[in-house]
């Protein structure tokens, strides 16, 4: 690969790490050439000034690409280039529980490239993605990061048969999988809840039809109002 004159990389990068998550993150600053730094050097579809997110550095290359930045100097010979390396875990970078009664809560906290990658979204994900005009999904479950798809719970207590390792989010495009299904005790017999609104709605629309038939019985029904259910 020949190598690029138009840009010069300036002495050693800065290398910083968070104290809490333990990321590292690489700031690597250039030199450009003037023409380089214009809206043609930036998209050039060949050898584009931007690179795209997630590029890997050349040197710590489990560190990648998450912004850029073109700063101006007193030439328009030249310019400045700054880009920043940020080391991304392809899991959850913390992780918090809490219990309330019966209902129990984990909280993850992940960070992901917004772009089609390995430790961004995967190809489905990313049409979906609202960042592209493609993208017509308003549900967040149809454009899961990987990272979370691959670390999601899968041992649950809480399905209709009572299995372990049914993936939660694994039919995402319907939103969550594997809940248990709703269920009401009616005169100490359970059945489920949507058996009971059933039942409900039919016993309705029969007492409408009776109070209906005792309105058109006559004048002495008249004054009867529909309250039987």
């Amino acid at each position: 690969m020949a190598q690029d004159l138009t840009i010069r990389l300036l002495g050693r990068p800065k290398v910083t790490q968070d104290s809490q998550l333990g990321f590292q993150r690489i700031v690597r600053k250039y030199v450009v050439q003037g023409p380089r730094a214009s809206k043609a050097g930036i998209e050039d579809a060949n050898n584009p000034l931007f690179l795209p997110v997630g590029t890997a550095d050349e040197e710590f290359t489990d560190h990648y690409l998450v912004n850029q930045a073109v700063e101006p100097t007193s030439s328009m010979d030249k310019a400045n280039l700054t880009r920043d390396f940020v080391e991304i875990r392809d899991t959850y970078n913390s992780e918090s529980s809490s219990e309330s009664g019966d209902l129990k809560r984990i909280t993850r906290k992940y960070i992901v490239l917004r772009a089609q990658h390995a430790r961004g979204y995967d190809v489905t994900s990313w049409v979906n993605h609202p960042f592209n005009s493609g993208g017509r999904s308003n549900d967040a479950w149809d454009y899961l990061p990987s990272a979370i798809k691959n670390t999601e719970p899968t041992s649950v207590s809480y399905t209709d048969t009572g299995s372990v390792n049914v993936s939660i989010f694994n039919a995402s495009s319907s939103g969550p999988s594997s809940l248990g299904t709703p269920s009401v005790s009616i005169a100490s017999t359970s059945t489920t809840l949507s058996t009971a609104l059933q039942a409900a709605a039919s016993r309705q629309f029969k007492s409408w039809g009776r109070c209906l038939e005792r309105k058109l019985g006559g004048p002495s029904h008249r004054s009867l109002g529909c309250r039987e259910w």
